[in-house]
């Protein structure tokens, strides 16, 4: 079974790229926290790549970097041209709805609809 589930905040403002049938994707990646590094004394942080498919517009407004979302999907991998080359890249695969907001929004998006 092929199923990840991740809670992490967006590192960046997502990338949006319009399908044929009108829906959006999304491309970000998350940042998750997987232990702590006891000789650093500080969180260990993964940094995954997300594509979510289907995204509507209304939610596109709440997806800002520092956002922290829940991702449920699965592990795929994309491929794209990249200097002549074909290149992959794994990523989790998000379907149906599958993203939800998690908490407030961070302070700087609270402070802009003041």
């Amino acid at each position: 079974m092929n199923v990840v589930t991740l809670v992490g905040n967006l590192t960046r403002d997502p990338y949006y790229i319009d399908t044929e049938n009108g829906k959006k994707i999304a491309k970000f990646d998350l940042a998750t926290k997987v232990g702590y590094d006891p000789e650093k004394k500080e969180d260990r942080t993964e940094f995954v790549p997300i594509t979510a498919f289907g995204i509507s517009e209304k939610f596109q407004q709440y997806l800002k970097k520092g956002r922290a979302v829940s991702v449920c999907g699965r592990v795929g991998t994309d491929s794209f041209e990249k200097n002549g080359e074909k290149q992959y890249r794994t990523c989790v695969k998000v379907f149906n709805g599958s993203l939800q907001l998690v908490g407030a929004a961070p302070k700087a998006d609270s402070e802009e609809s003041k």
